[in-house]
């Protein structure tokens, strides 16, 4: 099972005496996906989860950034990387708008009056 502690998740396991020990801390880096679980599909780290809920695609610390693993946002609470990933979204969009307008805007002067 995993706990968050200050920033990081904990991996925990049971002893064979019943009692919990850390295992290893895990930092995440960044977030660099979003989805919004259909109560069907399967997720990596997260199997399937409920409909409507919404899992982050995260990278942790010091492991490879293909080692996909999702965790649902309310494990992300108080992070400041959802906050940073949003925004990296909203930056995203306004290039791409930016990048269209530029495109209508050549199209228009290439094309004659009619």
């Amino acid at each position: 099972s995993r706990k968050r502690r200050r920033g990081a998740y904990v991996l925990l396991t049971w002893a064979t005496n019943g009692l919990k020990r850390e295992e290893d801390a895990f930092e995440v880096e960044a977030i660099v996906g979003r989805v919004i679980a259909d109560g069907r599909t399967a997720y990596a780290s997260q199997g399937k989860a409920d409909a409507g809920v919404v899992l982050y695609r995260i990278v942790w610390r010091d492991y490879p950034p293909d080692m996909v693993w999702y965790e649902p946002g309310e494990n992300l609470r108080g992070s400041e990387l959802r906050q940073q990933y949003k925004q990296s979204l909203a930056e995203e969009a306004a290039a791409e708008l930016a990048s269209a307008r530029e495109d209508v805007e050549i199209i228009d002067l290439g094309m004659p009056d009619v």
